[in-house]
């Protein structure tokens, strides 16, 4: 669908539902990669948070990199991950519709001005301004 099938403020409207629905899926995927993350570690220490977090790694550079790692293999998580590059994709997209229209705008705008400035200059009379 190209910026002349719908009205600017259609297109902004969809975009702010959009960025909307973007905020409730990152919420969604914080949630989600904290109860990973406590599961991985649990997992890790036998149940024992504590025994987990020192079996990840001996510092807590470590330990992120192993949380990054299990993270990958966490069907939830990622299945969260995806939904969430999937709306920042849809208000890229949204946003790139809203600059093309205004584009196509100002290009209408500034070809109506040049045509006002030829008639001006051939001497013809422009009324109503």
């Amino acid at each position: 669908m190209t910026t002349t099938d719908r009205s600017l403020p259609t297109i902004r409207l969809e975009l702010a539902d959009q960025r909307a629905t973007l905020r409730l899926h990152e919420d969604a995927l914080d949630f989600a990669r904290a109860l990973a993350e406590t599961t991985i570690i649990a997992a890790a220490g036998a149940g024992d948070l504590a025994a987990g977090e020192k079996a990840l790694g001996s510092n807590q550079a470590a330990r992120d990199r192993a949380l990054e790692l299990a993270l990958g293999a966490d069907t939830t998580y990622q299945a969260f991950h995806a939904e969430v590059r999937g709306c920042q994709h849809r208000v890229e997209r949204l946003q790139a519709e809203v600059d093309g229209a205004r584009d196509l705008r100002r290009d209408q705008e500034l070809e109506v001005r040049r045509r006002l400035i030829e008639l001006a200059e051939s001497g013809h009379p422009i009324e109503g301004i």
